[in-house]
């Protein structure tokens, strides 16, 4: 059992996943800031789009009546 101690030791103190691991952080914290913006953003862009479609159906309407 005291040789299980010195192993754990030397696994814990090992470094070559760690820069894995901060990719992995880098990359799940730009997805969760993306998510984030996006969810942010929602509304906004929901209302320009009722916009443009009212424009669009507006000048639709007006060239069709010519």
């Amino acid at each position: 059992m005291f040789r299980l101690i010195p192993a754990r030791a030397r696994t814990l103190a090992q470094e070559d996943g760690a820069v894995t691991v901060d990719w992995v952080v880098l990359t799940a914290a730009a997805g969760f800031l993306s998510v984030a913006a996006l969810a942010g953003m929602s509304d906004s862009v929901t209302g320009i789009g009722a916009l443009v479609a009212n424009y669009l159906r507006e000048v639709g309407e007006s060239q069709l009546g010519q």
